[in-house]
């Protein structure tokens, strides 16, 4: 092996050991991503159901108010989240 086939291996193993650095930053940005978007999916689910509980409430009050009941109906407000939505941010 002469020097210039040894140096050609040395580059080798550095751009290898390069890519290698890369893949493993990636990976570490790609875990925070999907760690992100499991706590955006939790928070879209709680809001979800808080207003499918919400909806449902309303519907019986309609129905009660059709059939002669009482018409007074209270919305309570959403439990505060923080949810962040492709870069925008908002509070529900």
């Amino acid at each position: 092996m002469d020097g210039g086939e040894f140096s050609y291996l040395q580059e080798e193993a550095s751009a290898a050991a390069a890519e290698a650095d890369m893949l493993k930053q990636e990976n570490v940005l790609l875990k925070q991503r999907v760690e992100e978007l499991k706590k955006q999916v939790t928070d879209l689910t709680t809001t979800n159901d808080f207003l499918l509980e919400q909806n449902a409430d309303l519907r019986m009050s309609v129905k009660t108010a059709a059939a002669g009941g009482p018409t007074t109906v209270t919305v309570a407000p959403p439990p505060a989240q923080a949810i962040a939505i492709q870069g925008l941010s908002m509070i529900v």
